[in-house]
């Protein structure tokens, strides 16, 4: 998971689209040595029930004061990438 400030991708969204660009492109290239396996999963939506489980242990665990939507943890243009 990589994490960036919200600072940041309010002010420099295209700094946020690149970072995802060479993360996925250098998935690509891993993945091709690995042939039809592809471990990693890319964006929201492909890690959404993941971080269901995360949000929900978290919560039953008290680390955080109440169980967070997905989307709330995430921008607009967090949520756009790897749709």
């Amino acid at each position: 998971m990589l994490v960036a400030r919200t600072s940041l991708a309010q002010s420099r969204p295209d700094v946020i689209k690149e970072i995802f660009r060479v993360f996925r492109e250098a998935r690509q290239v891993d993945a091709a040595s690995k042939g039809a396996l592809d471990p990693y999963r890319f964006g929201v939506e492909a890690n959404r029930r993941s971080l269901e489980h995360i949000i929900d242990f978290s919560y039953r665990q008290q680390m955080i004061p109440r169980k967070f939507t997905v989307d709330e943890l995430f921008d607009d243009l967090t949520r756009a990438l790897g749709a």
